[in-house]
């Protein structure tokens, strides 16, 4: 009977043990924001596209379809990027927009680019600002 309960307790103890992930690659999940406004000469434009390019510093030009995602900004030339992952992360932003304030007749677009690199800890949090000065 004692060896019975002993070797149930011990299987017990074997199966009910997690295994640590001691994976580097694996990186606990925080909020990493970055707060985005695109603006031409300091006014926002509002509904400006925003095209982001994840790892690098590179502007790769004004071909849309050269950027990993493509975002909205609201009325106020603002877009909140989310969903960045902790480490050293590197994008650029091409916003591509129409200032109905200095061209009336929505043909001229307004456009500029910007980079960032965000470093962040794991499990660490962090809010950032990344304003876009655009021109024609």
């Amino acid at each position: 009977m004692k060896r019975t309960l002993f070797i149930a307790l011990l299987s017990l103890a074997v199966f009910s043990c997690k295994k640590e992930n001691n994976n580097p690659k694996t990186v606990p999940a925080a909020v990493v924001r970055c707060f985005i406004t695109a603006a031409h000469h300091s006014v926002p434009v509002p509904y400006c596209s925003l095209f982001v390019k994840w790892g690098t510093v590179n502007f790769p030009g004004t071909d849309s379809t050269l950027y990993d995602e493509r975002h909205v900004c609201d009325a106020n030339g603002q877009f909140t990027l989310t969903g960045i992952p902790n480490g050293d992360e590197a994008f650029t932003v091409y916003a591509k927009g129409i200032d109905a304030g200095w061209d009336s007749t929505h043909a001229t677009p307004v456009w500029g680019e910007k980079w960032m690199i965000i470093s962040t800890h794991q499990l660490e949090s962090k809010d950032t600002t990344l304003d876009i000065p655009v021109s024609e």
